[in-house]
């Protein structure tokens, strides 16, 4: 029940954030009418608007214009629910924690995904960090090490460089998680990337979904 309760939780936040982020890069206030479809602009009834649920009843196209709906949002609620309802705080602190955790990265991931930049006032978001438990797994191994820089080195070639806003955050990540999380983030990350077809057809990369993704794993193992 507990896990039940944490998932609904965490697709619900990264609803809420996911839509209040994607309204802020169209310049609109969160007091602007319901959700749109994307391409007739028709008015989203109330249970398409249910975190999972809309998207999976309409088998992923619009119920008037039939167009695919962009897969993003569902993405993030399946992947925060998720990773909520596996952690399981235990205390208030763990869940407070958690939540701000979860919002700061829906946030800036969002942003990057659809516009290529990150706010720097997001990474205070992941202040929390040192409160969550974090993976025992190091980089002591040279092979390891050397696999992490070679998908690293692989990513920035092809994608033309990594964003400032990317350094930024694994900075941030660094600092406040310790060289352990850091280098799984990293590890898992990288290979989450080489998946995207973005990244073969060299087109700029949004790389800080994958990065978050890779941070979130890592908190897991």
């Amino acid at each position: 029940m507990e896990q039940l309760i944490a998932f609904l939780t965490g697709s619900c936040l990264a609803s809420f954030i996911v839509t209040m982020t994607q309204r802020h890069l169209l310049e609109m206030g969160p007091s602007s009418p319901r959700s749109l479809c994307d391409h007739c602009a028709h008015l989203l009834a109330w249970w398409q608007l249910i975190p999972l649920v809309g998207f999976a009843l309409q088998l992923g196209r619009c119920r008037w214009c039939k167009k695919t709906i962009a897969p993003w949002s569902s993405v993030c609620e399946l992947t925060c629910g998720t990773w909520l309802a596996l952690y399981t705080p235990l205390d208030l602190t763990e869940w407070l924690a958690s939540l701000v955790l979860l919002t700061g990265l829906s946030a800036m991931a969002t942003t990057d995904w659809y516009a290529g930049w990150m706010n720097p006032l997001a990474l205070t978001s992941l202040l929390p960090l040192p409160l969550i438990a974090l993976s025992p797994l190091g980089i002591e191994q040279p092979a390891l090490f050397l696999l992490v820089a070679g998908l690293l080195s692989l990513i920035t070639l092809l994608s033309h460089g990594l964003g400032l806003g990317d350094l930024e955050w694994l900075l941030v990540v660094l600092l406040l998680a310790g060289w352990q999380c850091y280098w799984q983030t990293l590890l898992i990350g990288c290979g989450l990337a080489l998946t995207s077809p973005k990244l073969w057809h060299r087109q700029p990369l949004p790389f800080l979904p994958y990065l978050s993704t890779g941070l979130l794993v890592s908190l897991l193992i």
